[in-house]
């Protein structure tokens, strides 16, 4: 090893090299720190930091007891504008993607309960402060891994004492939210997302297993419909947040004429966004 007066730099250089020049598969297991710092003639915690360098960067994966090992790169797509639409047997977009992705996409964990809205879910849904709503949370995992949490809220008002009042709980063969709109009377027609990167929280490192150093794609959802009269609100809003070393949004927009400002807005969602402060 070619060594400077930054010793763990340049041991967590050689790493990396190794690593994307696929000398050290996706998989392998790094040998252990002593071991590194042994052959590398380095001190140990100097090796240690080496590893956490290729930690923080996503190229290595470390757990408890068991060691650190070359990360699988495995990248789940999430369609973006061809996302949302009428599946003929109501299955829910994460199965589409799934099986287009050749992999397993399952929910590990549902709760499902009521609660009031708040100012800011309020203003999401278009109503009134403390208005009853129906909650459904759920942690996914694709391939057998933690990929993302997402919280689900419904309007009561719209869905009490019709097939639709219990959330979905996830369970295949179940319908997503489009289809059970539209059996109680409600077009889905609208899908409005907003896509936001930060640091996770303490709890979502815990449910998602992420390493350190990495970041998480929250996504602010709402989804409008409207009834035989042709009444259009918001039916559902939702908060998703996923691992962004796993999750990558793949994007397809035809190119129209004219300015972007000319394309037609849902009148709510209109009023919601011109309200909203950010």
């Amino acid at each position: 090893m070619t060594t400077t007066r930054e010793p763990a730099r340049d041991l967590a250089a050689e790493l990396r090299e190794q690593i994307t020049s696929g000398r050290l598969l996706p998989g392998s297991k790094l040998p252990p720190a002593r071991e590194l710092a042994a052959t590398s003639n380095v001190a140990l915690a100097t090796a240690v930091r080496a590893v956490g360098t290729l930690r923080d960067e996503g190229l290595v994966t470390t757990t408890r007891g068991r060691g650190s090992y070359v990360a699988v790169r495995r990248e789940i797509t999430r369609w973006d504008a061809s996302r949302y639409r009428f599946h003929p047997e109501g299955l829910s977009a994460n199965r589409d993607e799934a099986a287009a992705g050749g992999y397993l996409d399952e929910i590990i964990h549902t709760e499902r309960f009521t609660t009031d809205a708040t100012p800011e879910l309020a203003d999401r849904l278009g109503v009134s402060l403390g208005a009853p709503l129906s909650v459904v949370r759920f942690l996914f995992a694709a391939g057998g891994l933690p990929t993302q949490l997402a919280t689900q809220w419904e309007p009561l008002d719209l869905t009490s004492g019709t097939s639709a009042e219990l959330p979905s709980s996830g369970a295949r063969g179940e319908p997503d939210t489009i289809e059970r709109f539209r059996r109680i009377g409600w077009k889905a027609t609208w899908t409005s997302e907003e896509y936001r990167a930060r640091i996770p929280r303490r709890d979502e490192v815990a449910a998602l297993e992420l390493p350190s150093g990495v970041p998480v794609l929250t996504i602010t959802r709402r989804q409008f419909g409207t009834d035989a009269h042709g009444t259009e609100r918001v039916i559902e809003t939702a908060d998703i947040t996923a691992r962004a070393d796993r999750v990558f949004i793949r994007s397809e927009h035809p190119v129209r004429q004219g300015s972007p400002r000319t394309r037609s807005t849902p009148p709510q969602r209109a009023r919601a966004d011109a309200g909203r402060t950010r």
